[in-house]
């Protein structure tokens, strides 16, 4: 069964592994601290993150608000 979500959003996490294979639109990420995400999206958005690694397949640039310490690289899931 393939499932689609249309919108994700993700609040307070600290140290998580979290992914997201397909959204037809957004996930936004707020206030995380110290995660790990792997996220295939057509758009994707972060306020007050710190210190996260990001692996993104995304068709537009990531929208950054308010957060430091954030390393991403090119996620190719096929």
């Amino acid at each position: 069964m393939r499932h689609c979500f249309l919108q994700t959003t993700i609040d307070r996490c600290e140290n998580c592994i979290i992914l997201v294979a397909a959204c037809s639109t957004s996930v936004f990420a707020r206030k995380c601290t110290g995660c790990t995400f792997a996220f295939g999206a057509k758009q994707l958005r972060f306020r007050e993150a710190r210190d996260c690694s990001v692996l993104v397949a995304c068709h537009s640039r990531p929208v950054i608000e308010d957060s430091s310490g954030l390393r991403f690289g090119c996620w190719r899931f096929w």
